[in-house]
């Protein structure tokens, strides 16, 4: 029997961990199979209404990795869920979703929603392996409000988060600003915290 060699993308990534939601067939299982190939320390996949393993605190990053649907807002509830878990590091796990064309109002959704990045084909382990350590190593900006948690998008994302905090405006709501960082060595770090209440204009 001839020992397979590991990559040093599946060395980096034993680390962290992955889990895979969607069905078990089709796009779901497609999906799945590329993340074992990238080699993490585990691979789980969860159902759109599964509760989070425990298994995802084991490790200091754990990617969630979504298979595309018709609409992105089906997975609206496990999406609060992750950001709402605790401890507060798994709140911040990178979400990726896998759609092989999306639309504009996909990619509009998914903003809304608050993921990472939405990959597009081809699917191919190393392309896979560089749009996710993206995630890794790179200071982070996030918004917390009481109807969205995650990346800043600025001027692509919702207005009345990233426009008014722009350009000053007095109705930008009540939302927490965090500076993270993600470690395949020492987790997710809050870097800076901040309640961002009202922003001045500036004249």
């Amino acid at each position: 029997m001839v020992a397979r060699i590991v990559t040093v993308e599946e060395h980096r990534m034993i680390k962290a961990g992955a889990l895979v939601v969607g069905e078990r067939r089709g796009r779901g299982a497609l999906l799945f199979d590329i993340a074992t190939e990238l080699g993490f320390s585990f691979v789980k996949p969860i159902g759109l209404r599964s509760p989070l393993p425990i298994k995802a605190q084991s490790v200091p990053v754990c990617f969630v990795l979504f298979a595309g649907v018709e609409d992105p807002e089906i997975h609206a509830p496990i999406i609060r869920e992750i950001r709402r878990a605790e401890p507060r590091s798994l709140a911040f796990s990178p979400l990726i979703y896998f759609s092989e064309n999306p639309s504009h109002e996909t990619v509009a959704s998914c903003t809304r929603l608050g993921f990472d990045d939405v990959m597009t084909m081809p699917f191919t382990r190393e392309r896979v392996h560089t749009r996710l350590m993206r995630q890794i190593e790179t200071p982070l900006i996030y918004f917390e409000t009481a109807d969205y948690f995650g990346p800043d998008r600025r001027r692509r994302s919702s207005p009345r988060i990233a426009d008014a905090y722009l350009r000053g405006l007095r109705d930008i709501p009540p939302a927490r600003r965090y500076e993270i960082r993600r470690s395949l060595s020492h987790g997710v770090m809050i870097l800076r915290e901040e309640l961002i209440r009202q922003e001045r204009s500036v004249a």
